[in-house]
């Protein structure tokens, strides 16, 4: 009866000592009896077998070409190179910030609301006078219209520049001498709230402030903030 690989099922050939199927390489036990330990030899030649197999398969396995190589190689240098590169940018912003810091320990920034009040300078009659950064002069002119002067009081005793008024850092002033657009102080003088300032320094405006021009009880404008 012809022999059989009990691996791969094919025929053994006379005289082989090997199955010569491809990818099986079968080891057949001799013939002859060699020794009692017959059994352990047979054994010996199915692990050396399985060995060999093994090594076969290996040797068979497609291995990674040159470039899925370096591909690979590259992402992996790309992806630690982003996450280096991420952690510097964070190192540098945040040593950026401790330097301006640093630099102007000082400086305290002006928040300017947009919806800063605005200062108006009521004249009598109603008319308004938005009070600005620029300093304007006020006088004669802007009330002489509006104003019904008793007998005995001249208009005229009113300046063509009574006083001077304007806004600053969001505060509002008043002046009443020579100023940057008022060549002189006013002849009659002009009150806030019945004080005298003809002459003096800047006095700070406040809201619903009355200003008294050239003494004339019917001549008095409202500072109102708004």
């Amino acid at each position: 009866m012809t022999e059989q690989c009990p691996m791969c099922g094919k025929e053994r050939a006379d005289g082989q000592d090997y199955c010569l199927t491809s990818g099986c390489g079968w080891h057949f036990a001799s013939d002859i009896v060699v020794d009692p330990q017959s059994e352990h030899s047979y054994v010996q030649s199915e692990e050396k077998w399985e060995e060999n197999k093994k090594e076969m398969e290996k040797e068979q396995e497609p291995s990674k070409s040159e470039p899925e190589f370096f591909k690979e190689r590259d992402e992996k240098a790309s992806d630690e190179s982003f996450v280096q590169s991420e952690s510097q940018w964070e190192k540098e912003r945040k040593e950026m910030e401790a330097e301006a810091d640093a630099t102007a320990p000082g400086y305290n920034a002006q928040i300017v609301d947009i919806n800063e009040s605005q200062g108006i300078l009521v004249l009598p009659g109603g008319k308004e006078i938005p009070v600005q950064d620029n300093p304007i002069t006020v006088g004669r002119n802007d009330v002489s219209e509006h104003v019904e002067f008793k007998i005995g009081e001249d208009p005229r005793k009113v300046s063509s520049q009574q006083f001077t008024i304007w806004r600053e850092n969001g505060h509002y002033f008043i002046e009443d001498r020579q100023t940057s657009v008022q060549t002189k102080q006013s002849m009659n003088g002009t009150k806030v709230n019945g004080e005298n300032i003809s002459g003096e320094l800047k006095k700070e405006l406040h809201d619903s402030d009355k200003i008294e021009f050239a003494c004339i009880s019917g001549c008095i404008a409202t500072f109102q903030v708004k």
